[in-house]
């Protein structure tokens, strides 16, 4: 068993995440945000809004990883039992 406040690392099985990696194409925080947005809402059908997505930038390109949002909260609230 973990001690109390120690990481927790969940492995999500095929389907329940999406994982891309796209060229950049603006240089700027902000913009490069924007675009990965949108490359989210075009790969996942749906507002990106619905996803909690994470941006590792590589190099002149980005690795983005989304998951649904409630499923996110629903694993969130698992842990924390």
């Amino acid at each position: 068993m973990p001690h109390p406040g120690a990481p927790v690392r969940l492995v999500l099985p095929c389907g329940f995440f999406q994982a891309k990696k796209v060229p950049l194409e603006v240089a700027d925080e902000a913009g490069r945000r924007s675009q990965i947005e949108w490359e989210v809402e075009q790969a996942m059908s749906a507002a990106a809004e619905e996803f909690d997505v994470r941006i590792f930038p590589v190099g002149s390109a980005a690795v983005w990883f989304a998951v649904r949002r409630a499923v996110a909260e629903d694993l969130r609230t698992r842990v924390r039992r």
